[in-house]
């Protein structure tokens, strides 16, 4: 038997070397831990072109939202009941309904489905993207974290800077709307629909698409002043009057979410975690403090102190 034979498999003997060596040796050696790039961060999580399953949300939020198709659950029966039941109130009557007469729990139930389905929608069309977004919080988390009450503190001191400025800022309709569900709306549902359906579907249309997917077609400098005025502006369809001073804390809190979104490198999950808690913070200080102690407030301090620490984005 030769010496070659004799070698253990996979090791070979070159001509002239005085010891066997394993087959493929020297080779690039095993990298190691400690060379390894680190995760950047802040990654980059911006999306990739616009896909027909944007196209099946956008619809559904001009259909729903814009074109307020979703009234026309008013015509499917018993949902007057349902609408009622929902907060554990008696239902309308046929001649109140008749007579144009329509209680705030309507409002409410139509409101809760309608995000309901957008919400099942952007899970389709951003779902992966949302969960991949998630990096952002991988390193320097407890940062990160802290940053979200923040940034909320921040648009509370703009907006009073804001006030004192120009004056007084008068509550929109959208906000008195919102107030007033508050009083029917058990806390539980009036969370799902303003904290995690309500911030959700806006951040997906209004930085996702808008800021992220724009983005790719024009810059960021143009993207987001678009994504900031139609947040504003949006949140007063089918207001029965428009006053441009009433968008200024909308447009306060859209700038700083867009600021967000483009800073963390287009990461949906990071703006949309600030935008839940700017919402979790104004549910809770709603349904804990008394009704005269608000309306206390509102007199005294203004409408406009009331809105800067309640801020209402969730629900156009």
């Amino acid at each position: 038997m030769t010496d070659q034979q004799q070698l253990p498999p996979g090791w070979t003997q070159p001509a002239g070397a005085p010891y066997p060596i394993p087959s493929g040796w020297p080779g690039s050696a095993p990298s190691s831990r400690m060379g390894e790039p680190r995760d950047p961060v802040i990654p980059d999580c911006r999306p990739g072109p616009f896909v027909w399953r944007d196209l099946l949300a956008v619809l559904g939020y001009v259909l729903l939202f814009l074109l307020g198709l979703g009234a026309l659950m008013l015509f499917i029966p018993g949902f007057v009941s349902f609408s009622a039941w929902l907060v554990g109130t008696d239902p309308v009557s046929v001649e109140d309904l008749a007579r144009g007469v329509f209680p705030v729990e309507i409002g409410f139930a139509v409101n809760l489905i309608n995000y309901l389905i957008m919400t099942v929608l952007v899970l389709i069309a951003a779902g992966p993207t949302l969960l991949s977004s998630l990096r952002s919080f991988r390193r320097l988390w407890p940062l990160k974290l802290l940053m979200i009450p923040a940034i909320w503190f921040g648009t509370i001191i703009i907006n009073l800077v804001v006030t004192v400025l120009i004056g007084e800022v008068p509550s929109s309709e959208n906000q008195l709307v919102l107030e007033e569900m508050t009083t029917v709306a058990p806390f539980w549902l009036m969370f799902v629909t303003v904290v995690i359906c309500g911030p959700l579907v806006e951040e997906y249309i209004f930085r996702h698409l808008l800021i992220g997917k724009l983005s790719r077609w024009v810059t960021v400098w143009v993207s987001v002043p678009i994504s900031v005025i139609t947040f504003s502006l949006l949140h007063f369809i089918g207001a029965g009057q428009f006053n441009i001073i009433e968008t200024i804390p909308y447009a306060v809190m859209g700038l700083a979410f867009s600021l967000v979104y483009t800073l963390m490198k287009f990461s949906l999950a990071f703006s949309y975690v600030q935008h839940a808690f700017n919402n979790a913070v104004a549910v809770c200080l709603l349904y804990l403090t008394p009704a005269e102690l608000l309306e206390q407030g509102r007199e005294q301090l203004g409408a406009a102190w009331w809105f800067t620490i309640a801020p209402w984005a969730g629900l156009a």
